[in-house]
């Protein structure tokens, strides 16, 4: 699933996953770190929002969640401002 997840983003910036079920969940949440990794070289991350949805199986109603991922490219070592008084560095492609 990493693969596909970091192929579609690639082509597309967004690939959405529907996961039904705590294996499901789980097995999307690694799919989804372990393609970070692989774009990581291309200079790019993955964001991914997760929101509810009722859709119905074999005529029950399920909860499903989606996680609505886009890539972004990364950007190395640019002050952020976390708050009046501080700042960071963000770089993002070795993985801080």
């Amino acid at each position: 699933m990493a693969g596909a997840i970091s192929k579609t983003v690639r082509e597309n910036d967004t690939v959405d996953i529907q996961a039904i079920g705590p294996s499901a969940v789980n097995q999307a949440i690694k799919a989804i770190a372990l393609a970070r990794s692989y774009l990581e070289e291309e200079l790019l991350d993955l964001y991914t929002q997760p929101a509810f949805k009722k859709i119905e199986i074999k005529g029950e109603e399920r909860t499903a969640i989606i996680f609505m991922i886009t890539s972004q490219p990364v950007i190395q070592n640019i002050p952020v401002v976390l708050s009046d008084k501080s700042t960071a560095k963000m770089s993002m492609a070795n993985g801080h």
